[in-house]
């Protein structure tokens, strides 16, 4: 199933362009995951499935709120599924792509190389 086949509540929508997500790519020393150009071209800034919410690549702000994340879980790093699954390290490693309503984080790393390979539950 593609993006363009989800059921749209308002059509007013703030989308990326191709040049945002390029742009914030290159200042993040990354290349976003499969489907997030998609996602932030097509549907753009809001809600998904009633409670996900997707960071929009915005290059004007991008690395001071990934800092900002990163501080945030400095700070406070708790991880539910426990050091088994991530490490601190490899969280502040990351880069935060969206939030749910229940405080959650999607992440995305931003170096592979800490990151072993493992059969997460999510």
């Amino acid at each position: 199933m593609g993006f363009a086949s989800v059921y749209l509540i308002n059509d007013n929508l703030t989308l990326a362009t191709d040049k945002d997500v390029d742009e914030a790519q290159i200042q993040l020393c990354l290349n976003f995951p499969k489907g997030y150009r998609e996602y932030t071209t097509i549907l753009g800034k809001g809600q998904y499935c009633g409670n996900i919410h997707i960071a929009m690549p915005n290059p004007a702000t991008c690395l001071k709120e990934a800092e900002n994340v990163r501080e945030f879980w400095r700070q406070h790093f708790y991880w539910a599924g426990g050091r088994e699954v991530l490490s601190k390290r490899q969280v502040l490693e990351s880069t935060c792509l969206g939030s749910t309503d229940n405080g959650d984080y999607l992440i995305f790393p931003t170096t592979t190389s800490s990151w072993p390979v493992r059969n997460a539950r999510w």
